[in-house]
């Protein structure tokens, strides 16, 4: 939503672009950095109770957005709801999951998975309409809304759960450290885009971020309560399920942004049709997640995985032969593949991990579950972006050489033309020498596409390698979610 929004804020809020984009990435930055937290206190406190303070949390700052009065205000408000992010995201799935035998665990993952494909099949479109028709704040009132019915949803239906272990000694100085790393870590990834990586507050965040979580492994290692047990790296399935699991959103979140933006800049659509147009992804997940839960009795979670690697590496050659022109049911076809895909390695990675480990460890399990698919995801909108971005730049500049135009008057052209076709208003009025106006469409429109498919080709070859990796890490695993 923010990120469709952002126009609209920088615009009531009067604030630069940076700003903006911080208010945007800060719930994302304090939510990776504070997952694994989040997940071992549930273990320790309980579930049900941090789940509550986390849903109830969540909701007042959606609430207060709604009404903030300035870009400080909806900033504070945004990293707040990173916070209470961080008690909901694992400790959903790890409440489900202590509810479960052993031989439902698969089944209702995919289920569980699949009401996520439908959040995000059905969320982007109503969220463009308001935002196209009323104004971002609504949005922020209705997710209130929903968080108040997550809530009393909470009170009402999941009891205490008497798997839930006594108060023990929490170990502050390991979450202090793992929330400290993973900060600088997630920071310096996410605003590597604004700034660079020769920016020396990014270098120093990098850093700073290594060092604490390499300080974090030694004290974990050697405490005997931790909130982290790196013991379960030991085990090789579980390792394999970890890394496979940052790959997947990697690739996924590398893949949503440009393709919104192809939606947008190539082909002229509104928001909404933008979002109606990205639906095939989170309909096929929707639909298979599941199917793939129901295929644990009958295949192993290694062939699963396999298939849905590979789905996605299909979908993702699929997409590399994107043209300007390209019809829609052309990209869908991809776009289900990819979808179908994600369900079926998502589903079985989530119930491998969580199947791995005892009982009153699903919580920290889920936090690890989230944080490797939470740093994925940031690491695929960086660097597949900022890559994908490179390489339009290059394309753009390579094939206006003919105009004669320095670099400086491309951009200000460019910006100018981009401007006139988001706000639909007239090229006459655009100082861009009329000549031009088409040679720049073209150009942009071409290597745009051209980049993305180039973008693709490395997503392809990235999900293949992990299909190796599957093969030969989960060698021996009769059934999703069993240990070594």
């Amino acid at each position: 939503m923010l990120n469709q929004a952002l126009g609209s804020i920088v615009a009531e809020f009067r604030i630069p672009i940076t700003t903006g984009q911080l208010i945007i990435s800060i719930s994302k930055l304090l939510l990776a950095a504070l997952v694994l937290t989040g997940g071992s206190l549930g273990d320790r406190f309980g579930r049900r109770k941090l789940l509550l303070i986390g849903t109830i949390g969540m909701s007042v700052s959606a609430l207060l957005s709604a009404m903030a009065t300035s870009s400080a205000m909806l900033l504070i408000l945004r990293a707040l709801d990173g916070v209470f992010s961080a008690l909901v995201t694992p400790l959903a799935l790890a409440t489900l999951i202590a509810s479960l035998e052993k031989d439902q665990r698969s089944l209702v993952i995919g289920v569980y998975l699949g009401i996520l494909g439908v959040g995000s099949l059905l969320i982007p479109y109503p969220v463009a309409f308001l935002l196209e028709r009323f104004s971002w704040r609504l949005v922020f009132l209705v997710s209130a809304g929903m968080g108040i019915l997550a809530t009393a949803a909470l009170f009402v239906f999941v009891p205490v759960s008497k798997r839930e272990p006594q108060v023990r000694k929490v170990d502050v100085a390991g979450a202090l450290l793992a929330s400290a790393g993973l900060l600088g870590v997630v920071f310096a990834i996410i605003e590597s885009n604004q700034l660079g990586w020769a920016n020396t507050r990014i270098l120093g965040s990098l850093f700073a971020g290594i060092v604490l979580l390499y300080l974090l492994v030694g004290r974990e290692l050697r405490n005997a309560n931790p909130m982290l047990d790196l013991h379960l790296f030991r085990s090789r399935t579980f390792a394999t399920a970890v890394a496979v699991g940052m790959v997947i959103p990697f690739v996924g979140a590398g893949l949503s942004l440009p393709l919104l933006y192809y939606f947008r800049a190539v082909c002229m659509d509104t928001p909404s049709t933008a979002a109606l147009k990205l639906m095939p992804l989170g309909l096929a997940s929707a639909l298979v997640s599941p199917i793939a839960g129901k295929l644990t009795a009958t295949c192993s979670p290694r062939s699963i995985m396999t298939a849905g690697l590979a789905l996605m590496a299909l979908g993702s050659l699929g997409l590399s032969r994107i043209r300007p022109n390209s019809e829609f049911v052309a990209l869908a076809a991809p776009m289900v593949l990819i979808g179908a895909g994600t369900a079926l390695a998502v589903t079985q990675r989530t119930s491998i991990i969580l199947g791995a480990v005892p009982a009153h460890q699903t919580g920290a399990a889920s936090g690890i579950n989230t944080t490797s698919a939470k740093l994925g995801s940031v690491l695929g909108t960086a660097i597949m972006t900022t890559m994908f971005l490179r390489l339009l730049r290059s394309d753009y500049v390579d094939r206006m050489n003919p105009s004669g135009l320095s670099v400086k008057e491309l951009r200000q052209f460019t910006q100018e033309w981009r401007r006139a076709v988001r706000d639909n208003t007239s090229v006459n009025s655009l100082i861009v020498p009329p000549e031009l106006v088409q040679d720049i469409e073209t150009a942009f429109k071409d290597a745009f596409s051209a980049s993305f498919g180039k973008a693709e080709l490395l997503a392809a070859a990235l999900l293949l390698s992990c299909m190796a990796v599957v093969w030969l890490g989960l060698r021996n695993l009769p059934s999703a979610g069993s240990k070594e």
